[in-house]
Order: C-alpha cells, then structure tokens, then sequence
C-alpha cells in the first residue's frame, strides 16, 4: 500500500469519526470522575465514622423503591455514598444511600433519568453505548478499532528521517496557516501515539471481553474455573455477615461491591479493594 493510499485513509476515517472521537473524550474525561461528582452533587456527608452497614442502605432504599435488591456498590473511596440496585417490574433503578446517616439522596433509574445520578448515567451510557444499546456498544467497539487505524497510518505516514526526531516533535511553526497546523498535528499525534493506541485497545477490547476471555482460555490452555452450582438452599447469613467475613479474609482491603445470591443459589460475590489497587 502506497503512501498516497495512507494519507486518504488517516484523513477520511478522522473526518468521517473526528465528532465521535472528540465526544468519547470527553464523556471518558468525565467518567474519570463521575463518583466524586455525583457524590459531592447530590451532598453525601463528607466522612463515615463507623462501619459501613448494607442493610441499613437496603432498608432506606426500599422505603422509596421497589424490586428485588441485586447488588450494592461504594460510590467512592473512602466511602461517602451506597448505590443500592432494585430489579423490578418497571426495569432496574439504582438508589444512592448516604453512609453515614442512611438517608436517601437520590434515585433513578438504569437508564438514566433528570436526577443528578441521571444524569451522570446518561453520560456513562453516551459514553459506553452511545445511548443505543447493545448495537451501539458494538459501534463504540468498531469506532476503537478503526481508531487504531488511524493511529498506525499515522505513525507510518509521520514518522521523520533520521536525525530529525528533535526537529519532529519541538517544529518551527512557520509558513501558511495550514502548514502550521500540519507540523502541530504530526508532532502532537507521534507524542500521544502510544498513549491512544492504549487506550484504543482496552476500549475495543472492554466491549468484547467474554469474547476476548474466551479466546485467551483457549490459547493457553487453561480451564476457566467455573462457579460452583451445587450451593442450593436457604440463605442463612445476612449480607453484613457476608462482609464480615470477607474482610476478615482480606483485612487490609475496603469494601467495594458486593452482589446478593441469585434466586437458585445462597452465595454472596463481594468485591474487596486491597490499598494498592
């Protein structure tokens, strides 16, 4: 493939997924920080002084929501806030608890909604899926795909000759305006170039990770070890014994989520945070 062919092909996937490109950005950049945001717009108390409780966030949320309770999140560390999720009749809804005086702050629903953790919803589905589902999830995959394209075309088409590195990435800005931005684009895309292409690939590759997970199994040669399916019966512990015993198996991390036993089994999956992660 001829150079010419590279240059067509860097500049009309820009143009055609520039927009695209711009608005990730900067639903990505948010999302950064969406847990301190929603938690300092909905006015969580600054400091919990004990404990953190499951069941009272479970029963302050079901006072305004219900459903069936499927999981319970930290909404950030150290913990301000629970998020507290309902599957019910009328779809999933997500009630955020304050941790330390139990009082609900806000309520909306999986898909978004006007509340302030809406809102920051909407914006994790714009990003994730484009606010179109599983089809657009696919699109945002292919759309980091194709970024990687032009990541590479752009590599090749401004690499500089020998020599010319320092020349390359510190340019003399001079000529017509378009040269001027030309000499900006390459040095500024050869700085970033590896630092996209990261995160072009973990971003395709977070829509296709059972895919990816399956391929990898296969690879190595390594049995996916399987939950087991024989833990039947009565749930006989509640879900702040659960945790108690989590941490005791894991005393320096911090709780993070923990998800409650499924209708056919009586095993709680709970999420620790070792300092270090």
């Amino acid at each position: 493939m001829k150079r010419g062919h590279w240059v067509s092909v860097h500049r009309w996937i820009g143009l055609v997924l520039g927009v695209h490109w711009l608005l990730m950005s900067i639903t990505g950049l948010i999302l950064v920080f969406h847990r301190e945001i929603e938690t300092a717009w909905i006015g969580a108390s600054p400091v919990i002084s004990h404990p953190i409780d499951i069941e009272q966030s479970i029963l302050a949320a079901q006072k305004v929501q219900f459903g069936t309770v499927t999981r319970v999140i930290v909404q950030d560390d150290p913990a301000r806030a629970l998020r507290v999720f309902f599957n019910g009749r009328v779809g999933e809804h997500v009630v955020t608890v304050d941790a330390e005086t139990g009082k609900v702050l806000s309520k909306t629903s999986i898909d978004g909604g006007s509340s302030p953790s809406g809102i920051v919803r909407y914006v994790y589905l714009l990003h994730q899926k484009l606010l179109l589902g599983d089809r657009g999830e696919l699109l945002v995959g292919a759309s980091g795909l194709f970024l990687l394209v032009t990541l590479i075309s752009g590599v090749w088409i401004g690499w500089p000759a020998r020599r010319q590195w320092k020349r390359t990435i510190w340019p003399r800005l001079a000529g017509k305006r378009w040269q001027k931005f030309y000499v900006l684009h390459r040095s500024m895309g050869l700085c970033a170039a590896v630092f996209l292409t990261m995160s072009a690939i973990t971003g395709a590759s977070i829509v296709w990770t059972d895919e990816l997970r399956s391929v990898l199994t296969t690879l190595s040669g390594v049995s996916e070890k399987k939950e087991p399916t024989n833990l039947t019966g009565p749930v006989n512990i509640s879900p702040n014994v659960a945790l108690y015993q989590a941490s005791k198996t894991f005393p320096s991390a911090s709780f993070s989520r923990i998800d409650m036993p499924k209708p056919d089994q009586s095993i709680y999956h709970i999420r620790m945070r070792q300092p270090s992660e």
